[in-house]
């Protein structure tokens, strides 16, 4: 799945979360977006998978939490 659709969802998901801190986790989203793209728009021999990988592994906890306590109103 192509992230942007991915991080779209997730995104469009939080803003329908009817929770005072889902825009707490939205900045959070955007901010990590921010950082993939900057990363991958570095050359080649400049670029850092392990920061790619950092920021896709905490968009993954980030969403993943989301789909798994919908009900109790809170992500990790």
């Amino acid at each position: 799945m192509d992230l942007s659709l991915t991080l779209g969802l997730l995104k469009e998901g939080l803003k329908l979360w009817n929770n005072k801190e889902a825009t707490k986790y939205i900045d959070r989203v955007i901010k990590l977006e921010k950082a993939y793209h900057e990363e991958m728009a570095k050359p080649l021999d400049e670029r850092s998978d392990l920061r790619i990988n950092d920021v896709l592994l905490q968009l993954r906890v980030l969403s993943q939490s989301f789909i798994q306590y919908p009900g109790k109103n809170r992500v990790e």
